[in-house]
């Protein structure tokens, strides 16, 4: 064989080892999935995107501005690889850990409902807003922390958060609102900040652990 056939043959080699080692990578719609590393990612807002970790179990948000999901789908994105949706059972993917990168100002409705077996959560300062049932069924999650002092908590952000001991509240927050932390059957001891001045219905229904809450001077209204 000669120095040219030879030259040839080592080069064709090279490119089929190098395909053999080439992430293989399949983009659905708005979705793309990484086989090397069972890594799903997608949009989540117009300058939000969503990236889940099949091996790890780590949900992480990233960009800026808000949380939000397209009209023509019920629940988030991710929610397809935890539940199915036509026999309502469990799926492979467990999202454990969720990540919200600093950028993000607002968490939508009904963003992490279902997320059963998430036990950390990572707000960042930027999240100002956190939507109706965003945290619904988080029910292995016992501890959570809302570091923006303005942020402002919708209707039942944290219901059903069976497993939730502990939780820091925004340091200005002015309402607690209605069935904010209903069914939080772990939660023993809450701190409410003196700048709050309403308590909305059921704010604490079926809190069935809780021991010590201690009210703010300025309550106007204390529907517990």
């Amino acid at each position: 064989m000669n120095t040219k056939k030879i030259l040839a043959s080592a080069f064709a080699l090279l490119i089929y080892c190098g395909t053999l080692s080439t992430p293989q990578i399949k983009e659905v719609s708005n979705l793309v999935v990484s086989a090397e590393d069972n890594i799903y990612t997608g949009s989540c807002g117009e300058n939000a995107t969503w990236s889940l970790n099949e091996t790890t179990g780590t949900l992480t948000i990233s960009g800026t501005g808000d949380i939000s999901f397209n009209n023509d789908i019920i629940f988030s994105p991710w929610y397809d690889y935890i539940i199915d949706m036509d026999n309502f059972k469990n799926l492979a993917i467990e999202i454990k850990s969720i990540i919200i990168e600093n950028g993000i100002t607002s968490i939508c409705a009904e963003a992490f409902f279902g997320c059963e077996n998430v036990t950390e959560v990572s707000i960042p300062n930027s999240v100002t807003f956190i939507g109706k049932h965003a945290f619904n069924g988080c029910s292995s999650l016992k501890e959570i922390t809302i570091p923006n002092s303005e942020a402002i908590l919708d209707n039942n952000a944290f219901y059903k958060c069976t497993s939730l001991e502990k939780i820091t509240l925004p340091s200005n927050l002015q309402t607690i609102s209605t069935n904010l932390f209903a069914y939080c059957e772990s939660l023993k001891t809450i701190e409410i900040p003196n700048s709050v001045t309403i308590i909305e219905d059921w704010a604490f229904s079926d809190c069935t652990s809780l021991e010590n809450i201690e009210l703010p001077n300025n309550l106007i209204t204390n529907l517990l």
